[in-house]
């Protein structure tokens, strides 16, 4: 039996990149100065906000950092989460 998307409260992913001024970034160092952006991860357990339901909210960590993750979204693939 698989388990539903949604289902766990944390989740191993890959941080594929970063949309910051519009722009896909996928290569450099990702800084606290940098202002909001968006997270495009190869997987989540966020939940995105659609159909008139509130998304998730919460914490994103990784070896090097933590990001405040406020208005989730979804792409149709990879999954991409908006963190400050």
């Amino acid at each position: 039996m698989t388990r539903p998307k949604y289902a766990a409260r944390s989740a191993d992913a890959k941080v594929v990149g970063w949309i910051m001024n519009n722009a896909l970034v996928s290569a450099g160092s990702l800084t606290a100065d940098a202002g909001e952006v968006a997270l495009v991860l190869d997987r989540t357990c966020f939940y995105a906000e659609q159909g008139g339901q509130v998304g998730d909210a919460g914490t994103i960590a990784t070896a090097t950092g933590q990001f405040d993750v406020a208005r989730p979204r979804s792409l149709a693939t990879p999954s991409c989460t908006s963190a400050r």
